[in-house]
């Protein structure tokens, strides 16, 4: 399993411990943090090559280069059964119109890790109604960029999920374009330590 970034050091993904009732109090509390604080704090953008190269993807993200014209995979090339060892960090997400008129996302394929850390389906969910918090709209926003520009991305943060303790994530974007032209498709990995 692809290790997470924490701290400026490689750990192997843990399997996460929920907090119990009176620790997730306590901590939601102390924090004021809304139940659900999946973008509490802003991420910050980092080097996507620091990124492959502390998560240890360097071959994933080699085969996902020769998939990519012009910095988006053709999605029609893609097989998932290539990145295997990645599918529980893996999700797909398709770009849409949000309500307000200004870009959201659909999941389309959620792995079995992020599920683990949502805590509730995401499957046919759209962004905007899973993000809650102060940097709800940067996220977004950093997801509609990936697209714009047509170009892999990187990011870090912490969240809090529901029942979970704090965890640390290392965020990897590929655009995609399910024609093989137009970007209109986001491969997403997701990888998780506590802490």
């Amino acid at each position: 399993m692809p290790a997470a970034v924490t701290d400026g050091s490689d750990r192997r993904l843990r399997r996460l411990k929920p907090l119990d009732a009176g620790a997730l109090a306590r901590l939601l509390d102390r924090e004021g943090a809304p139940r659900d604080a999946v973008s509490r704090g802003e991420t910050r953008a980092v080097p996507l090559a620091d990124a492959v190269s502390a998560a240890r993807l360097e071959e994933a993200a080699a085969e996902l280069d020769a998939l990519s014209s012009g910095g988006v995979i053709d999605w029609r090339r893609f097989d998932v059964t290539r990145f295997a060892a990645l599918m529980p960090s893996l999700a797909y997400l398709d770009r849409m119109e949000g309500e307000d008129g200004a870009p959201d996302f659909v999941y389309r394929f959620v792995g079995e890790t992020i599920q683990q850390v949502a805590r509730r389906t995401l499957r046919g969910a759209r962004i905007s109604d899973i993000l809650v918090g102060e940097a709800r709209r940067s996220i977004l926003d950093e997801y509609a960029a990936c697209l714009d520009q047509r170009r892999p991305r990187a990011s870090i943060g912490r969240v809090v999920v529901s029942d979970m303790t704090w965890l640390r994530y290392l965020r990897l974007l590929y655009p995609a374009a399910t024609d093989g032209t137009t970007p209109d498709r986001l491969l997403l990995i997701m990888l998780f330590a506590e802490g």
